[in-house]
C-alpha cells in the first residue's frame, strides 16, 4: 500500500483529497502546514507528496526547497496544488524539482492519474536504480581488479628479476602494464564521464542540452579515431569507411567520445577477420553515424534493456570492459538533442546509428 501525504491548509479541500485516494486503497498522511508537511515527510517517509502552495507559515516553494536540499525525502516524487495559473508561477514550481503540477478546481479523475503516473514512474525509476547497483556489485570489482593485478604482478616481477630479465622481456612487462594502466584509466574516466551526464539528464529541471560551439568534424578528423581503435585491436586490415566533412554543434571530445565508444564496442565485440563498416554523412539538417559489425550480436531484449555496467552473456563469453560505453554514447547523443538507435539481427550482426542535428552557421 503506497503512502501518500497530504499538505494543504483547508480542512475541506485536505479531506476531500484523502477520502478520494483512501478509496483508490492508498493510506494517507496530513499536515495543515508547510512546517508541518516538512516534519511528516522526514518522519514516515511517504511514496508521495501533494503540496498546496498558498500556505501559512511556510509556502509549498519553500517546503519543497527544503525537502530537495534533504538526502533522506529529497528522492520523494512532488505534486503541487494551486488554484494559481501563472505560467511564471507554475516555471518556478517545475524549476524548483516539482514533478507534476495540478491546478484547483481538479477532478477526481485529474487527481488519481496524476498521482498514479507519478507513483508509476518512480517505481521505474527505483527498479532502474536496483538494476544499476547489482550491476556495479556484480562487474566493477572484477574490471577494477583485472588489470590491477597486471600492473601489481608484472611491476613486482621487474623488481625482483630485473637482473636476469632479458631487454626485450622487460619491453613486453612494461608495454603490459602500460596497456592495464590504460585500460583501468578508461574505466575510471567512464565512470566519472557516466557519473556527470546521469547528473546531467536527471536534474530537477527537466533533460539537460549541453550548449556547444560549432565545431568542423573533418573526415581526416573521423577517420583518425577509427584507425586509431582498430589498430588497438590489431584489426586494420578488418574496417571498412566512407566518412565526410560536417559542421557540427558539438564540443569535439563529446564528439571523439561518442564515436570511440560505439567503434570500440564493434570491434570489441566482433572476431578478427570480420569486417567493421563505418560510415559517417550528412543527411537533411543532421550529422549520421553508422557503424556496423559481424559479430554476436545483441537480442530484442538485450537491446531494450542496455543499461550502465550492463554485460550480456558474461558466463558464455569473455569480456572486458564495465559495460558503460554505449550507455555513454547515448547520453552525449541525447543531451546533444540527437538520437542513438540499436538494431541486431542475434549471430550475424549489429548496426548502431548516432544522429545529430547539424550546426547552423
Amino acid at each position: 500500500m503506497k503512502n501518500i501525504l497530504v499538505i494543504e491548509d483547508e480542512d475541506l479541500i485536505r479531506e476531500s483529497i484523502i477520502e478520494v485516494l483512501e478509496i483508490e486503497g492508498y493510506k494517507c498522511l496530513e499536515a495543515a502546514n508547510g512546517r508541518e508537511g516538512i516534519l511528516a515527510a522526514k518522519r514516515y517517509q511517504p511514496d508521495l507528496i501533494l503540496c498546496d502552495i498558498k500556505m501559512p507559515e511556510m509556502n509549498g516553494h519553500e517546503v519543497l526547497i527544503s525537502l530537495r536540499e534533504d538526502p533522506t525525502v529529497s528522492s520523494i516524487p512532488f505534486i503541487f496544488l494551486s488554484a494559481m495559473v501563472d505560467k511564471k508561477d507554475l516555471r518556478t514550481g517545475m524549476d524548483l524539482g516539482a514533478d507534476d503540477y495540478i491546478t484547483k478546481p481538479f477532478t477526481n479523475s485529474e487527481l488519481l492519474n496524476s498521482v498514479e503516473t507519478r507513483l508509476k514512474k518512480n517505481e521505474e525509476i527505483q527498479l532502474k536504480l536496483s538494476e544499476l547497483t547489482k550491476n556495479i556489485a556484480r562487474s566493477l570489482p572484477h574490471e577494477l581488479r583485472t588489470p590491477l593485478i597486471s600492473i601489481l604482478g608484472y611491476s613486482q616481477l621487474l623488481m625482483d628479476k630485473h637482473k636476469e630479465i632479458y631487454n626485450d622481456q622487460v619491453f613486453e612487462f612494461a608495454s603490459t602494464i602500460r596497456d592495464s594502466g590504460l585500460r583501468l584509466n578508461r574505466l575510471i574516466q567512464n565512470f566519472i564521464t557516466y557519473s556527470k551526464l546521469e547528473l546531467m539528464s536527471n536534474n530537477s529541471k527537466g533533460k539537460a542540452r549541453i550548449e556547444a560551439s560549432l565545431f568542423e568534424a573533418t573526415q581526416k578528423f573521423t577517420d583518425s579515431i577509427v584507425t586509431r581503435i582498430a589498430k588497438k585491436y590489431g584489426r586494420l586490415n578488418d574496417f571498412l569507411k566512407e566518412t565526410a566533412d560536417c559542421r557540427i554543434k558539438m564540443a569535439a571530445e563529446d564528439l571523439t567520445t561518442i564515436i570511440e565508444e560505439v567503434v570500440d564496442n564493434a570491434f570489441k565485440f566482433s572476431s578478427p577477420g570480420d569486417k567493421v563498416y563505418v560510415s559517417a554523412y550528412n543527411e537533411k539538417d543532421n550529422f549520421v553515424i553508422s557503424v556496423t559489425d559481424h559479430g554476436r550480436g545483441m537480442k530484442a531484449d538485450q537491446i531494450s534493456s542496455i543499461g550502465a555496467y550492463a554485460q550480456f552473456e558474461r558466463g558464455q563469453y569473455e569480456q572486458q570492459g564495465s559495460g558503460l560505453g554505449l550507455i555513454i554514447s547515448k547520453k552525449l547523443t541525447e543531451l546533444h538533442g540527437g538520437k542513438f538507435s540499436i538494431s541486431s539481427n542475434y549471430g550475424i550482426e549489429t548496426v548502431v546509428t548516432v544522429t545529430i542535428p547539424s550546426g547552423k552557421s
